[in-house]
């Protein structure tokens, strides 16, 4: 809800009737609505869309706590937001009350969603993310924090799965979808949507593995589930 004079007494009743009934209200004045409108528009164009998309406007209402007011970093179809709703129901259910979540970059890299969210305790300093993507070779490195809480793990868990799942979700609807390479770009869809010009982008298996708790797991599509490299292997063989 926006208003435009700080001292009027209706953004207090706003935030008294939404405490009332359960439901969360932001306020804003009109000064600063202006400028988080134009610095969001330099940004990137992709963010300014996402206000316009209802897909991406139902998620941010449901997970009002994960989101800053402005939608800095958001770089993905709306094919992939029920995967992030997913990923956000584990955030919402497992993260304590007391840590803040920061939602720093929700992207598309080598054809896959990539999630570059933790959360942040009061006492630490901000994030810094980095991570290694190769995709000839599936590797992929992130920084993991040492002794962590098993709330912790199942966040790691969730987004692991979230990202290996996109890799057979279409970016553009949602629809099942493999990995495809065209002129060297990578990308997920759908039949229709790696069709162009008659022609269907070639799919590219998916090689990812990843080392979790010292295991060497993989995403197993069939049963839509990490599944250590050995079992995916014997299955093969039987």
């Amino acid at each position: 809800m926006d208003f435009d004079d700080k001292d009027d007494e209706a953004p207090q009743m706003a935030i008294s009737i939404g405490e009332r009934f359960g439901v969360p209200i932001r306020t804003s004045l009109f000064v600063d609505m202006e400028k988080d409108f134009m610095e969001m528009v330099s940004i990137s164009g992709a963010a300014y869309q996402i206000g316009e998309r209802p897909l991406f406007a139902k998620l941010i209402r449901k997970h009002p706590r994960l989101f800053r007011p402005l939608l800095h970093g958001w770089e993905i179809d709306v094919g992939w937001v029920g995967l992030v709703d997913q990923y956000f129901d584990v955030v919402d259910r497992v993260v304590p009350d007391d840590v803040n979540f920061d939602v720093v970059q929700i992207k598309e890299k080598f054809g896959g969603l990539r999630l570059h969210c933790r959360p942040v305790r009061q006492s630490e300093d901000a994030p810094t993310f980095f991570a290694l993507d190769e995709i000839s070779s599936g590797l992929s490195i992130r920084p993991q924090p040492r002794n962590q809480e098993e709330w912790e793990k199942e966040l790691v868990a969730a987004r692991i799965l979230a990202e290996q799942r996109s890799f057979f979700v279409c970016e553009r609807c949602g629809q099942p979808g493999r990995l495809r390479v065209r002129d060297g770009f990578y990308f997920t869809a759908c039949d229709a949507h790696a069709t162009q010009d008659g022609k269907i982008a070639e799919i590219v298996e998916v090689q990812s593995v990843i080392r979790i708790d010292g295991r060497r797991m993989k995403y197993d599509a069939e049963r839509d589930e990490m599944v250590e490299v050995e079992r995916i292997l014997r299955r093969s063989k039987a």
